[in-house]
């Protein structure tokens, strides 16, 4: 009788405690989690908070947290809410005295940021007061022990969704908004348990930034001994006119149409197994295509349309500073060059060119005089000497020889207009104290494969002389190919012009940008109008 009582008394323990642990898990701790949540973040917050309701089943171990808000300080919108977060705690925690997280879901959090016209954030209060926390002096800071153990804090979590997740950013200074709409964030494991360490995490994303799809997907084994992760990002084109108001360009240039931009990223991350942190590598791959980029000037005048502008790159290894530039491709671009009758050039910053200094004119007659002189004609260098036949050219090909690029000075003159620096005394060339025009000692290499420019439109206007230049180019096509940068290994050039008069420019060959810039080729011009150049000779 004694051992039935016992039996019935330990039963009934087990009961009440049961009871308890229902009443106190499905009723109290979530009602008293509640409201010690929504008092504390209201106060360090400084915004009223909001939560409907938590609930917490305790057979199953899932806490759901539905409608939480913290409030703006703008009437009638949120700083922040959610419309649900579901957490399903795995009965296995237990089994492996680490936590185990069958499910991690949130449902619908909403962000609302606004930059002020006072140049302040509406959560600039929340920051400066993370800000203004006192940093642990040195005597204060623990110092790790000895004995401190290296091994990965073991946890296990499951099935991470995020769904809708939006943000939105409104800059009241420039009149502009940016948002990142349909969020949506995917990872089925991530776990730094033994038995899990060669298992890839695979975790994608995908939003809208300002309507434009971006796809982020990332895999690897970050905590194996070999880490390795991939990832790879492709943006489908980006409307590049709301980042307009953030661009302060000089005059004359004013951006028409900043055009859109698609970008397509790939990169490799490894650590190989058993090597240190140093030996880490980074492998990328890019390719960008920005179309129709449109520069006006400050009057509304076209300066530069680019339709299209592709640019493809990659690094073996990104810590090793070793690029390679597969390709460049500037195609259908359009170019108006304008020198005004004071001389300015609508290209040049500030509108204005280099203006004729008042004797510049004497100059060029005099030295033009000079140089029809036999005697001066002998004492010339061939560099200096340039001879040119009377009519048009009719198919001619020339070699050029190696040319090197000469060093230019110029100064202000009085008025402050920049001119040619005079030498009234000649100046003994001390070969010694001569430095290259390019010194190159790079701490990285760039490899070049292409950079062209095809069917380039130019339209070249000159009303400083009478009468007024107009020239046009209906036809430029460029190409440099195996440029190698800091390297002795010459590189190619192919160029290409037609003009809107049947007027024929080609030259070709290659080069080499080392200690200074030499070329070698050939150059083949067919039919060149001279009574282009008349305005530019007939004052001499």
């Amino acid at each position: 009788m004694k051992k039935y009582f016992t039996v019935k008394r330990v039963a009934l323990s087990v009961a009440i405690l049961f009871a308890l642990y229902l009443l106190l898990t499905g009723l109290v701790a979530p009602w008293a989690g509640k409201r010690i949540a929504v008092n504390s973040l209201t106060k360090n917050l400084g915004r009223q908070t909001v939560i409907e309701s938590i609930t917490f089943n305790p057979f199953t171990l899932e806490v759901r947290v539905e409608n939480f808000a913290i409030e703006s300080k703008i009437k009638g919108e949120k700083l922040a809410s959610v419309q649900e977060v579901y957490l399903n705690l795995s009965a296995a925690s237990l089994l492996h005295l680490s936590p185990v997280l069958s499910a991690v879901q949130v449902t619908a959090p909403k962000f609302a940021f606004h930059l002020n016209k006072d140049n302040t954030l509406n959560i600039s209060d929340l920051l400066e007061g993370k800000n203004n926390v006192p940093k642990s002096t040195p005597e204060t800071t623990p110092e790790p022990t000895k004995d401190e153990s290296n091994s990965l804090f073991e946890f296990q979590v499951s099935n991470v969704k995020i769904t809708d997740a939006a943000l939105v950013f409104t800059d009241h200074i420039r009149s502009v908004t940016h948002s990142v709409a349909q969020l949506n964030f995917d990872l089925p494991l991530v776990s730094t348990m033994e038995k899990d360490l060669a298992t890839p995490i695979k975790a994608v994303v995908g939003c809208l930034v300002n309507k434009a799809r971006v796809d982020i997907n990332l895999t690897g084994v970050p905590f194996n001994i070999t880490r390795k992760i991939s990832v790879s990002l492709n943006m489908q084109p980006l409307d590049l006119n709301s980042f307009v108001p953030y661009i302060d360009l000089p005059a004359p240039y004013k951006i028409k149409s900043a055009g859109n931009i698609a970008v397509s990223v790939s990169g490799e991350y490894e650590i190989p197994a058993g090597k240190p942190p140093e030996d880490q590598m980074l492998a990328v791959n890019l390719k960008t295509l920005l179309k129709n980029f449109n520069l006006d000037s400050v009057s509304g005048a076209d300066l530069f349309a680019c339709p299209e502008l592709a640019v493809e790159a990659s690094s073996r290894n990104l810590f090793d500073m070793n690029f390679l530039v597969d390709k460049v491709l500037l195609d259908q671009a359009l170019l108006f060059v304008e020198r005004d009758a004071q001389g300015g050039i609508n290209l040049v910053p500030g509108g204005q060119g280099r203006k004729a200094s008042p004797n510049q004119g004497a100059k060029a007659a005099a030295q033009t005089q000079e140089m029809s002189n036999p005697d001066a004609q002998a004492k010339a260098t061939p560099e200096s000497v340039v001879q040119a036949d009377s009519g048009a050219a009719k198919k001619e090909t020339s070699p050029v020889g190696v040319a090197q690029a000469p060093a230019v000075f110029a100064e202000a003159d009085a008025g402050g207009d920049p001119g040619v620096q005079e030498q009234d005394t000649p100046v003994e060339e001390n070969k010694e104290s001569v430095k290259p025009v390019i010194a190159l000692s790079l701490p990285f290499t760039v490899k070049i494969n292409q950079v062209a420019v095809k069917n380039m439109h130019i339209r070249f206007s000159d009303k400083m002389v009478s009468p007024e230049v107009v020239k046009e180019i209906s036809s430029l096509n460029f190409i440099l190919t195996d440029i190698e940068v800091g390297s002795k290994a010459a590189g190619k050039f192919d160029l290409h012009i037609l003009t809107g008069d049947n007027e024929e420019i080609k030259t070709a060959g290659d080069f080499h940008v080392q200690n200074d810039l030499a070329a070698n080729g050939s150059v083949y011009i067919d039919g060149i109008a001279l009574k282009n150049f008349r305005p530019y000779v007939a004052p001499y």
